[in-house]
């Protein structure tokens, strides 16, 4: 069984632990300490979560939050747990899994997290900037622009290729035919005796 250490959990109390009313979640979560934050999945969450690249666990109680649970887990940028049916267990061996696995600078956790916090992270404010988007575009490709309901066809322009290749291949073959229609009434018969 995967376990924290018992004064990790139920330390209330000592010189490094505040209680506060209110806190900016953003700045907490920017820390170099944080490695993991858990939330109900509501979009700022999901925002700050990218824009500063940090894997989440997902706990969804209502809406679409269940939904961006799954697309975050299916995008490999966390996990998620149902709250009706989580553990303890379960919760321990999602954020260990979760820890370990984004420690690894080579996982791909790491690198998916990589890529979408430099996705969230871009402004276009001038055309150095415009530059850069599309430098980053080269270098990470551009499936986060494609929503899942595009299909494949559409998504890589194979009916418009379709289109073209029908079109050139149907005038060139009129030309073809139209030039073999005039030569051919062109040749005369010339008797000899």
């Amino acid at each position: 069984m995967i376990n924290f250490p018992l004064e990790t959990i139920n330390k209330y109390d000592g010189y490094n632990i505040r209680f506060e009313e209110w806190v900016p979640q953003l700045n907490v979560l920017a820390h170099e300490s944080v490695k993991l934050f858990v939330t109900h999945g509501g979009m700022e969450s999901i925002h700050e979560v990218l824009y500063v690249g940090k894997p989440s666990i997902i706990v969804p109680f209502f809406g679409d939050q269940h939904a961006k649970a799954v697309l975050s887990r299916d995008r490999g940028l966390g996990d998620f747990l149902n709250k009706n049916t989580m553990t303890s267990i379960d919760i321990c061996k999602k954020v260990h899994n979760l820890i370990i696995d984004y420690g690894n600078r080579s996982s791909e956790l790491y690198h998916n997290f990589y890529k979408m916090s430099r996705i969230v992270n871009y402004n276009l404010n001038s055309y150095k900037e415009i530059y850069n988007v599309l430098e980053m575009e080269m270098e990470n490709g551009s499936q986060h622009l494609i929503p899942p309901s595009v299909s494949w066809i559409v998504a890589n322009d194979a009916d418009l290729w379709a289109t073209i290749f029908a079109i050139i291949s149907i005038s060139v073959y009129a030309i073809w035919f139209a030039y073999k229609k005039l030569c051919s009434k062109q040749k005369v018969k010339v008797k000899t005796n």
